[in-house]
């Protein structure tokens, strides 16, 4: 117990110890007095270092301490048992403090009560009144103290303070404070057996008053950059204490009570027109207008940006893309926008999607991804059978045939064969390629046979039956024939039996056989005869007519 009052006293005694600034403390001005005394009439505890706490409101017109003093009396108990100091504001006395006690005696001086007034002025110290008022410390009053006295002053511990301790904590520790608010009154008895009471304890306060407040430093006004941090200042005159508040645009800006007002990380909403208002006891005073402009030139920024994106389809709307753009702005909240919009229908191919990040000042960043449409289905063909057909003539057949494609994304796909229809097609084995390409990437082919055979015999022209009448002096005569014909094959190969240019012989009829054979295998067979007559008739030349002689009888 006696360490916490030992700790107590420490924190009372820094606190007396305070400075104040100078513009609180006003030149001397008209003197004032004012006094009030509080009923109490409380028992100490004792033998408790809790003791009685006596807390008072003052109230007056002075504004500056110059002057204290107190009343204080109590009544049984033993004086030497009690500790007392007064508190307000950072000021600090030692009423009592354990009077008597000294190096030689530990419990000091055993009278009861005390009706006495406590003054800086006054001619002796408390803690040795009977040896100011005996000439020794052992002759008991008989009754209370009275009169005025200086304080005890001593901050040392009560459980082993003495007389020649140092005197530090006196009533001129109020000087120049303000002496309206609280004031509290602390007593303890610190040994046991004669409790005392509290009957009552007052103040005499003179002092000047209070001294006008004002603004001295005005705050200025300001072009601030978003994000930026500022800071108005203002410095203040006149008798406190003070009681302090900013003002934005008239509205009070709370806990904003400090010389100092500071805006960290402005943002445009904090522009607008701030003001200081200091008010004391005699007035209150406003600075001038200080003027805050936060511009926003700064456009958002963005970190990610939004991927790429693939749709295979012939026509796919566009997605949103807004949610995957992570971007930061140091005034606000940023607004995503995206063009095309989310929903436009486009067709196959690439298109750059712009993603805007704005901020609340209309500062914007953009950033690009790709939204694709992929046609990634191939046409589809319908080719045409393998296709067999005769051949007209020598250079093959002239020969029509249907294929056709379509397409899921393109209407009317790019689409051709090789050769095409109603071509002439040579005779023999001839392949013909189709191919689509429905203009997105996309190809499809197809092909097939177109076969010119020929299997038609050639039609032969044979020569009509011949009938040949040899002239005079004739008796053969060799006969030319040459069988035509029509066929695919331009070379066929005609033979005839016997072949033509035989020496047929007067009075012969002979048949005539010519097979013509294309190189396809076909043939065909005409017959004819080649008849071969004499119509002149033969001249005989008789010999002229002999006369033989009979000569000889053979």
């Amino acid at each position: 117990m006696r360490l916490q009052f030992v700790e107590r006293l420490a924190l009372l005694t820094m606190a007396s110890m305070a400075v104040f600034s100078p513009d609180l403390v006003a030149p001397a001005n008209a003197a004032v007095c004012a006094s009030t005394n509080y009923v109490v009439g409380a028992p100490i505890p004792d033998n408790n270092i809790n003791g009685l706490a006596s807390t008072k409101t003052f109230s007056s017109t002075i504004g500056i301490i110059t002057d204290v003093n107190v009343t204080f009396k109590t009544s049984g108990g033993y004086n030497g048992d009690l500790f007392v100091y007064l508190v307000h504001d950072s000021g600090f006395t030692v009423l009592l403090n354990r009077v008597g006690r000294t190096s030689t005696d530990a419990f000091g001086y055993g009278d009861a009560g005390f009706n006495l007034t406590f003054d800086d002025q006054a001619a002796s110290d408390v803690h040795l009144y009977r040896f100011t008022l005996f000439g020794n410390n052992t002759m008991s009053l008989g009754g209370a103290l009275t009169n005025a006295w200086m304080p005890d002053g001593r901050a040392a511990d009560p459980f082993t303070v003495v007389d020649s301790d140092t005197r530090t904590e006196l009533l001129s520790s109020f000087n120049g404070l303000n002496p309206n608010g609280s004031w509290t009154l602390f007593a303890a008895d610190l040994s046991a057996v004669d409790a005392a009471t509290l009957d009552s304890w007052g103040l005499e306060v003179c002092g000047d008053l209070p001294l006008a407040a004002s603004v001295g430093t005005q705050p200025q006004g300001r072009i601030i950059e978003c994000s930026s941090n500022v800071a108005f200042t203002v410095t203040i005159a006149g008798t406190g204490p003070f009681t302090n508040q900013w003002y934005k645009d008239g509205v009070v800006i709370l806990g904003a009570t400090n010389l100092t007002l500071s805006i960290n990380s402005a943002h445009p909403s904090d522009g607008g027109s701030y003001t200081f208002v200091t008010c004391n006891m005699a007035n209150c005073a406003t600075s001038s207008p200080a003027i805050l402009h936060v511009r926003d030139t700064i456009a958002p920024a963005i970190t990610t940006c939004a991927a790429n994106v693939t749709n295979a389809a012939c026509v796919s709307p566009v997605p949103s893309l807004v949610g995957q753009v992570v971007a930061t702005d140091a005034c606000g909240s940023v607004v995503v926008t995206q063009n095309p919009i989310a929903g436009t229908l486009l067709g196959p191919g690439a298109y750059t999607v712009t993603l805007s990040a704005t901020d609340p000042s209309n500062n914007v960043t953009t950033c690009t991804s790709t939204f694709a449409v992929r046609d990634l289905t191939p046409p589809v063909i319908l080719c045409s059978t393998n296709i067999i057909a005769e051949c007209t003539g020598a250079a093959g057949a002239v020969v029509h045939y249907s294929a056709s494609a379509s397409d899921d994304c393109n209407a009317s796909p790019t689409f051709g064969c090789v050769p095409v229809s109603g071509s002439v097609f040579s005779n023999g084995v001839t392949t013909v390629n189709c191919t689509a390409n429905d203009g997105n990437g996309n190809m499809a082919a197809c092909s097939f046979t177109v076969s010119v055979v020929d299997r038609t015999a050639p039609v032969v022209n044979c020569p009509t039956n011949r009938f040949i009448v040899l002239g005079a002096g004739q008796c053969s005569i060799a006969v030319a024939y040459v069988p035509t014909y029509t066929d695919c094959d331009p070379i066929a190969t005609a033979v005839c039996v016997p072949p033509s240019g035989t020496l047929f012989q007067a009075g012969t009829s002979l048949p005539v056989s010519c097979t013509v054979s294309d190189h396809s295998g076909n043939s065909t067979v005409c017959n004819f005869t080649v008849t071969v007559i004499e119509v002149v008739k033969p001249l005989i030349v008789c010999p002229p007519d002999l006369v033989v002689e009979c000569g000889n009888p053979t």
